[in-house]
């Protein structure tokens, strides 16, 4: 009787783990696919000369008018975008993993925070 119980209860758990599983999966993709594109910073979105990133499908990734900092990965974990890549700085290329929490995402908006610094970036056309 008490391992038929445990069955019962194991068949739930595993279940409920799924379940989780799946619907955090469906949101990081759909989160995912809303990101891809040439995103500049709100300041920038108008120059000649944005400042800003590219997502690439595959997880390829680079900036945009950024000569100092050339990304080169971007991956999801959870809400936060991590950027990879390398920075050049006193004729030296350090690697780095810069870590953005999403905010926001609407539309052709996105809103990260850095600490306790927010940035917006909008989709370039």
């Amino acid at each position: 009787m008490k391992t038929v119980c445990y069955k019962k209860v194991i068949h739930v758990v595993v279940v409920a783990v799924l379940i989780l599983f799946s619907s955090c999966f469906s949101s990081c993709h759909r989160h995912h696919n809303h990101l891809l594109g040439d995103w500049a910073t709100v300041e920038t979105y108008t120059d000649h000369n944005p400042v800003g990133f590219q997502l690439a499908k595959g997880g390829m990734a680079a900036s945009i008018n950024q000569p100092t900092v050339q990304y080169d990965q971007w991956s999801l974990r959870r809400h936060e975008l991590v950027l990879s890549g390398k920075r050049f700085e006193n004729n030296q290329i350090v690697a780095f993993d810069d870590t953005l929490r999403i905010v926001k995402i609407n539309g052709n908006d996105l809103w990260v925070s850095r600490g306790t610094r927010q940035e917006h970036y909008r989709l370039i056309q």
